[in-house]
């Protein structure tokens, strides 16, 4: 337990839950805010469901209160969990981020602008995005295209937000979140987006507005793309004209000398 981490984090000027959940891992933690408590564990201090905790840490990563440093997909053991020391000790994240290498993990237009659901009083304007965006990145490994504007930092979280969303829902919102950002109509974090995407999703509140234009947009690129394929083949298998005009002159010329020796 690190008595001092827990008093500094007592003094934050953050919402209720975020602290309670910081303040859980500050308890476990060393003296350098090290510590690695399971998801459950810190859900039953913090006296919230796992899924919400799952939320709630991933805000705290997002708002760079905290960074996954070990085991970052979890499994047979817990995460390991650096908390920002010197942002504790500021009280400002801006200041600093935790001098740690993030884990990365792989790596869309019916509703208006979302505000952020209480959990985060901080609030950031997203860069204008580009209304050409260039080619969407590779799909994860169950389909997913994710809008290609997010960070790597920011895939992982995102992408660990749609757990428990069937397919088709799981892209609908990434589509959403695409959209949005393109039109630039967001002015939270994408992952903060995200969470009142979800929200809406499992309440049966969802109303697409961006994410069925930038759905369109992909299949008519997609659509394109195997119409040049298939031209680019056509084309390889077909003859050009100057090869077809080649052979009817070696034709002409061998009936020439064919009807010269008949003679």
């Amino acid at each position: 337990m690190s008595i001092r981490l827990m008093t500094l984090a007592w003094e934050l000027k953050i919402p209720a839950t975020p602290k309670i959940v910081l303040l859980a891992l500050c308890d476990w933690a060393n003296d350098e805010g090290i510590c690695f408590p399971s998801v459950a564990r810190v859900a039953s201090r913090a006296s919230l469901s796992p899924r919400q905790c799952k939320r709630v840490l991933h805000q705290l990563a997002d708002d760079r209160w905290v960074d996954v440093v070990g085991n970052q997909t979890g499994g047979a053991s817990s995460r390991r969990y650096q908390i920002n020391v010197h942002a504790l000790r500021t009280g400002d994240i801006g200041v600093t981020r935790v001098k740690t290498s993030p884990v990365a993990r792989a790596s869309p237009a019916g509703m208006t602008s979302a505000t952020t659901t209480g959990d985060a009083d901080v609030t950031r304007t997203t860069k204008e995005p580009s209304f050409e965006p260039p080619l969407p990145p590779a799909p994860t490994s169950e389909g997913l295209i994710v809008p290609h504007q997010l960070s790597e930092r920011e895939r992982v979280v995102v992408v660990d937000l749609l757990d428990g969303l069937d397919v088709k829902t799981r892209q609908s919102l990434l589509d959403e979140l695409a959209g949005q950002m393109t039109a630039g109509k967001i002015r939270t974090t994408p992952s903060n987006f995200m969470r009142v995407l979800v929200e809406r999703a499992y309440a049966g509140r969802f109303t697409p507005a961006y994410g069925p234009g930038i759905a369109a947009r992909r299949d008519h690129e997609e659509a394109e793309r195997r119409t040049r394929i298939a031209t680019r083949q056509a084309k390889s298998t077909s003859p050009s004209p100057e090869f077809t005009q080649a052979k009817l002159a070696e034709i002409n010329a061998l009936l020439g000398r064919q009807g010269g020796a008949s003679c």
